[in-house]
C-alpha cells in the first residue's frame, strides 16, 4: 500500500460505517492528519499506522453494531 493509498483506506472503511459510529470515525481521521503532518513519518510508518487504525475502526463498529464490518479497503 502506497502513502496515498493509505490516506484513502480509512475513508472507504468509515463510508461503510453507521451514522451513530461517524464521530468515533472522525477522532481516527483526525488522529491520521496528525501523523501525515508529522515529519517524522516515513511511508512506511503511515501505512503501518493506517492499518491500525483501520483494525480499530473495524473493532469499533463490530462492538457498536455486533456486525462485522465489510470493506473494499485494501488490505
Amino acid at each position: 500500500m502506497t502513502r496515498d493509498e493509505a490516506k484513502a483506506a480509512p475513508l472507504h472503511q468509515i463510508e461503510g460505517m453507521p451514522p451513530e459510529m461517524l464521530e468515533t470515525a472522525r477522532n481516527f481521521t483526525d488522529l491520521m492528519d496528525d501523523c501525515d503532518r508529522d515529519p517524522e513519518y516515513d511511508d512506511a510508518d503511515y501505512v503501518q499506522t493506517t492499518n491500525t487504525i483501520i483494525a480499530a475502526l473495524k473493532f469499533v463498529e463490530f462492538c457498536a453494531t455486533g456486525v462485522r464490518p465489510k470493506t473494499s479497503t485494501v488490505q
